[in-house]
């Protein structure tokens, strides 16, 4: 998963350009470069992976197919978008595109309104947050997230079964039976609030007997601090499989919560978890801090 995008832009209009990258770069997935010459495009390819390229027709013919050439015969990953912003159409039927290259090509004809371009191509870039949520929710994000729960569940290797379900929005308070969470706070550009998991206390007291080898009748002093190291290590995943994509989180530290319920104006984002040892919750709850 390409979880932060990096775009190329080759233009020989400055102006354009750098509007253009100042455009894209409202969003937080998108890094920008900008190349005038073929040399630092070149560069540039051959430093860093890029998700789109997109060349306006100042480029030059002969700069634009020596590239295409460059991206056939090199190690360069290749782009899934090329977008191809032209106002010379006898250019464009002197442009080679080679099928070899797999990218999407995309040709757009200028002048255009620079948010106008910038809004096509964010749209083939980031794909929409989770929908009936306001843009709440990180799509990716969860997706990282649920990645990386299954991964931290299954190498505790304490179950015997183990189902992680869809998720769904708790809209209203905490609906569910919880005795016990474990909860680390979240501060990024893709989510701000907590990440909890949330246990009834039977699994709970389960869960603790099978991984710590000690027999509890009730939650106490002496074994709730396992809520936030279980939280700690769904966390710790999570940043592990972040940095791999190009996204740091900070250093947190865990604490147990306790509270009745989880006072947030906002919908409640739960992955149910099964388990042979009773179910528990994961979630994601927006500014609680």
């Amino acid at each position: 998963m390409e979880f932060i995008r990096n775009v190329l832009i080759l233009s020989l209009n400055t102006d354009w350009a750098f509007d253009l990258r100042e455009s894209l770069v409202r969003v937080s997935k998108v890094r920008a470069d900008v190349a005038g010459i073929r040399s630092v495009a070149t560069k540039y390819l051959s430093e860093k992976n890029y998700t789109a390229i997109i060349i306006e027709d100042s480029f030059g013919e002969k700069n634009i197919n020596t590239l295409f050439r460059a991206l056939l015969t090199s190690n360069i990953k290749k782009p899934e978008f090329v977008f191809l912003s032209f106002v010379d159409f006898d250019l464009v039927r002197k442009i080679n595109i080679p099928d070899e290259l797999k990218s999407e090509f995309l040709m757009y004809s200028h002048p255009m309104v620079i948010e106008d371009f910038s809004s096509i191509v964010k749209k083939k870039l980031v794909p929409m947050e989770l929908e009936g949520n306001k843009r709440s929710f990180d799509r990716e994000f969860v997706e990282i997230l649920m990645k990386s729960c299954r991964k931290t569940f299954e190498k505790l290797d304490a179950f015997g079964v183990l189902r992680v379900q869809r998720p769904r929005l708790i809209k209203k308070g905490e609906e569910l039976e919880i005795a016990i969470r474990g909860k680390v706070i979240i501060k990024s550009q893709f989510f701000n609030g907590s990440l909890l998991l949330s246990f009834p206390e039977e699994t709970y007291l389960n869960l603790y007997e099978k991984v710590v080898g000690t027999f509890y009748e009730k939650i106490n002093a002496q074994n709730e601090d396992f809520a936030g190291e279980m939280a700690n290590m769904v966390y710790g995943q999570t940043k592990k499989t972040l940095e791999q994509v190009g996204v740091h989180l900070d250093m947190a530290i865990p604490v147990t919560d306790k509270t009745a319920q989880l006072p947030s104006g906002h919908p409640i984002f739960v992955i149910p978890v099964e388990t042979d040892l009773g179910s528990f919750y994961v979630k994601l709850a927006l500014n609680y801090f």
